[in-house]
């Protein structure tokens, strides 16, 4: 016979000393007994977790409304304080996800408009990066044992629940549904308002964890670029022919990979966020293929621009303000401007298109 304690209240906090005996049988007959103590801390749960919502960009809708949305988390520990427990944060302490709360809403145009579709949890997973190469930073390292998701994923028993077991990093990816809605809605400024949750854990029912907001891009991220050689009778020609988009760096453009990765540093001041962000979107080198006679490229946005509007736009402009005042944009920095509208900053391209050894330029 046994038994377990559980502290479920404030006044449980703090140092106790436990004494336990362990009578040992074999069948019935009496064989030995032992005792002991043992010393135990029960502590407040207190997480400290910072997080930062993204797109899976790597899913490849032509629309981020068809990625699935994720948030990437930075769990610091767990703050201490309580009765015989030193104060600050405990890094060696768990904390437990197992549940979310959220809603999803747009505007059309002012007005606030649920949606319907249900959010679901798609997984949990630690931080192993794939692309060691495109790294943000290399100055974090990231431990894949911090994060621990319960791997359990049948048709009758699904069990959405992920632990932090130590300080570190992990990712919740979930499932959103919405493409077709708001494709044919047309509404904007898509947002999930969400509370990562322990459920049942620490001495609570419910604990909110973390809290975030995340606004999709209205952005087509990919288009389609068609290339076909043709003879001089308008027929096409069989001959290899190849693709290559690259950002005009010459006009200021840079890698839309390069401006993710400061303008999530800039946001964060997180290291580690970028890298995470980064891992799970397309390539820089995907805006390229080969063909004979015809090539379909599913491009992607790779390139983002942000000229200066004062001098381009405003500096031939016959329009006067009213107060005989330079236009003054609203953001003292480009990486001022929240990411889905960035990422709808220009994006000019240097095309080169090879058929039959001759290079073309656009």
């Amino acid at each position: 016979m046994s038994w377990i304690y559980n502290g479920t209240s404030e006044k449980d906090l703090g140092a106790h000393s436990f004494q336990y005996r362990i009578d040992l049988f074999n069948i019935e007959r009496y064989l030995n007994t032992t005792s002991g103590s043992t010393d135990a801390l029960l502590v407040r749960y207190d997480p400290v977790c910072q997080n930062y919502p993204y797109n899976m960009l790597e899913d490849n809708h032509w629309w981020a409304y068809g990625n699935r949305p994720a948030v990437a988390l930075h769990y610091f520990g767990s703050q201490g304080g309580g009765p015989d427990d030193p104060s600050g944060i405990h890094e060696l302490r768990r904390s437990k996800l197992n549940g979310f709360d959220y809603s999803g809403y747009a505007f059309d145009p002012v007005n606030k408009i649920f949606l319907n579709e249900t959010m679901t949890w798609n997984s949990a997973e630690s931080i192993i990066l794939q692309r060691l190469e495109d790294r943000c930073n290399k100055e974090v390292t990231f431990d894949s044992s911090s994060f621990q998701a319960e791997q359990e994923n049948t048709a009758s028993n699904k069990k959405d629940s992920a632990m932090f077991v130590k300080s570190g990093y992990g990712k919740i990816i979930f499932s959103y549904p919405i493409l077709r809605t708001m494709l044919k809605e047309r509404s904007h400024d898509v947002t999930i308002d969400n509370s990562l949750q322990s459920v049942h854990f620490g001495g609570k029912e419910i604990s909110n964890v973390t809290e975030y907001d995340y606004v999709y891009p209205r952005v087509k991220f990919h288009t389609s670029v068609k290339v076909i050689v043709t003879d001089s009778e308008g027929q096409r020609n069989q001959i290899p022919v190849s693709i290559v988009m690259s950002p005009q760096f010459e006009k200021g453009s840079e890698y839309t990979q390069d401006y993710v990765c400061k303008k999530i540093f800039h946001d964060t001041q997180d290291v580690g966020f970028s890298d995470i962000t980064l891992d799970d979107m397309y390539e820089k080198d995907v805006n390229q293929k080969n063909g004979t006679g015809y090539v379909n490229l599913k491009s992607s946005l790779t390139s983002t621009w942000f000229p200066n509007y004062t001098e381009t736009f405003f500096s031939n402009s016959n329009h006067t303000f009213g107060n005989n005042s330079a236009f003054e944009s609203p953001y003292e920095d480009e990486l001022d401007i929240p990411l889905n509208f960035g990422f709808g900053a220009l994006s000019p391209y240097d095309i080169e298109i090879t058929d039959d050894c001759q290079v073309s330029y656009l």
